[in-house]
């Protein structure tokens, strides 16, 4: 795309409305993205975003326009019929922005040809708060302004880091893209302690949200790193140092569980990418 718009005046195609799709439309039209501006293709919409019609945002239209963003947000196995989809709409000046996991660079401009501008995205579960981490890279033709019009888009929902090369997708995927569940895995596992420990399911659960609510943001807010805090909350022969006894052993401790876990993950991010 030829120089950059703001992101009110921008044209865009969102092909998938699911919940990403539609943490990113919600999020770009709090950024004052006009409905006016926006097509959206998907076989079941959203009844929200049938209701954006009025307001001037096309649902499957049969005709398309030109557009300076093409944004794919379906599961993996629906990529290649989604860009089928687009029919003969011209790329040339166009941005494709793929949230499609798994699906590399080379294998979109295997579809859509080297001259398309291309950033693939990775976001979290998290953006449906607006919450979320999204990484992004580019081919060749999506560096500069394609990449900066890329990372607005996708900072309406979170925070952006942009990678040195496409093959950190991968660990991206292992730590933050499946990070989400890591954590939740880790509050069911808290809570079952709590509970067996004698207190009620409701309070259990409440202690162990707030606490990892609160903890993420002491961590986001604070200028020490994860190991100062968590010596300053661990006194010498308190109750604290007698969990972390258990919970950080040498060979079977957390440290140890997630880093097997996270190379699992990225190694399997790898398998898919090469089926």
């Amino acid at each position: 795309m030829s120089g950059e718009k703001r992101l009110a005046k921008l044209s865009l195609l969102l092909v998938g409305c699911g919940k990403m799709g539609s943490a990113l439309l919600h999020g770009w039209f709090d950024q004052e993205l006009r409905p006016s501006h926006v097509d959206v293709l998907d076989p079941n919409p959203p009844d929200w975003v049938e209701e954006m019609v009025p307001l001037g945002l096309r649902v499957n239209p049969p005709d398309r326009r030109l557009y300076d963003v093409i944004v794919v947000a379906t599961k993996p196995q629906y990529f290649l019929s989604a860009i089928e989809s687009l029919g003969d709409v011209s790329l040339e000046k166009t941005l494709v922005v793929s949230v499609a996991a798994g699906v590399s660079i080379p294998q979109i401009e295997e579809m859509l040809g080297k001259r398309a501008a291309i950033v693939r995205a990775m976001p979290n579960t998290p953006a449906e708060i607006g919450c979320g981490m999204t990484c992004v890279v580019a081919n060749r033709r999506g560096a500069g302004t394609p990449l900066s019009v890329a990372k607005r888009l996708m900072g309406a929902v979170g925070e952006i880091a942009v990678l040195k090369n496409e093959e950190q997708m991968h660990a991206v995927t292992g730590v933050s893209g499946s990070g989400p569940a890591y954590i939740f895995a880790v509050a069911e596992a808290m809570e079952a302690g709590a509970v067996a420990q004698g207190l009620p399911n409701a309070l259990a659960r409440k202690l162990v949200i707030e606490t990892i609510r609160g903890a993420g943001q002491l961590m986001a807010t604070s200028k020490s790193t994860p190991p100062s805090l968590r010596e300053a909350v661990t006194s010498p022969g308190g109750t604290t140092e007698a969990a972390l006894r258990t919970l950080q052993r040498p060979r079977d401790g957390l440290t140890t569980l997630f880093c097997d876990g996270i190379e699992a993950a990225t190694d399997r991010s790898r398998e898919l990418a090469n089926t």
